[in-house]
């Protein structure tokens, strides 16, 4: 496997470097994977609404995974407002991903299903829209907190697995590496390539700026893909680490239309929590980090 880390700057260059064995395959699937519903919406929005809203990609299929349940160390049933704080989450994440969806330029073939699948094993809801083909999954790890979080304790073996706020699925370290996998491996049957890989930094330069769950969801996709490399060769996959917190005093730089989206789903994330009884996160705190776009890319080539 050779590995090329290199900044937007050289981006260019790099997509002429010609490798032996090669294979550059029609893109067809992107992969989204973070901690909490929010995340992607917040950090990861210029990319969702390319990969989704352009027609020329609507054979895509873009893939959302939530590991976390976002239920903020108040578990499965807990929280103040009239329904549980992490379903008043999800139902926000529900929502904005459907305004995503619903912004593909064929919008009136939307059609919507919701089950559930096994996944090696596991028990696992799978929600999409058919058309433009918008999937998600959450796997509703406990979040309980920006630091020491469940998903860095179980990459770091300070516990030996970690089970869903449901009770539903346990995973182990390498249990969860090999289900993300898995995951993966099944939504690519049939197509050609990974588009790619959207998911949060594993650089840490500020402590304070950072959530453990952001990093550790990174890490976790970083192992779960190095499992699959092993089993496909030839191919290209270009994986974006997004900055998050660190973000709040750059510039904006996301042009209208998408900015302009970004904060509609943010709005319909909001009116999730206020129609389940929790205070708003529209505010100055949260808002600092609508408009921006900060990112590396990593190309890794499995030969």
């Amino acid at each position: 496997m050779i590995i090329f880390n290199k900044n937007l700057a050289t981006l260019s260059m790099l997509m002429t470097i010609p490798v032996s064995g090669f294979s550059y395959a029609a893109y067809d699937v992107n992969f989204y994977v973070y901690a909490h519903q929010d995340d992607n919406v917040l950090f990861m929005s210029k990319a969702m609404y390319e990969n989704i809203t352009t027609k020329s990609f609507n054979d895509k299929k873009n893939i959302f995974v939530t590991l976390t349940a976002g239920d903020n160390n108040n578990g499965h049933d807990g929280g103040n407002g009239f329904i549980p704080f992490w379903k008043a989450r999800s139902n926000g994440h529900f929502n904005a991903l459907t305004y995503y969806a619903s912004l593909f330029p064929d919008k009136n073939n939307l059609i919507y299903e919701d089950y559930n699948l096994n996944i090696s094993g596991y028990d696992i809801n799978r929600k999409s829209f058919v058309n433009p083909n918008v999937v998600f999954y959450e796997i509703k790890l406990p979040d309980i907190g920006q630091f020491n979080g469940v998903l860095k304790q179980l990459y770091n073996k300070n516990i030996e697995s970690v089970s869903s706020i449901d009770n539903i699925n346990s995973f182990s370290k390498n249990e969860l590496i090999a289900f993300l996998k898995d995951l993966l491996s099944l939504e690519l049957v049939g197509l050609n390539n990974i588009s790619s890989i959207e998911t949060h930094s594993t650089t840490i330069t500020d402590n304070n700026n950072r959530h453990d769950d952001h990093v550790y969801s990174s890490v976790f996709l970083k192992d779960a893909i190095s499992l699959w490399s092993n089993e496909n060769k030839g191919y290209c996959v270009r994986m974006n680490f997004y900055d998050d917190y660190v973000t709040a005093d750059r510039n904006i730089n996301i042009e209208d239309k998408p900015y302009l989206v970004q904060k509609g789903a943010w709005r319909l994330l909001n009116n999730a929590l206020t129609q389940g009884g929790y205070p708003t996160t529209w505010d100055p705190h949260h808002n600092r980090w609508l408009g921006k776009r900060v990112y590396f890319i990593n190309f890794k080539i499995f030969l």
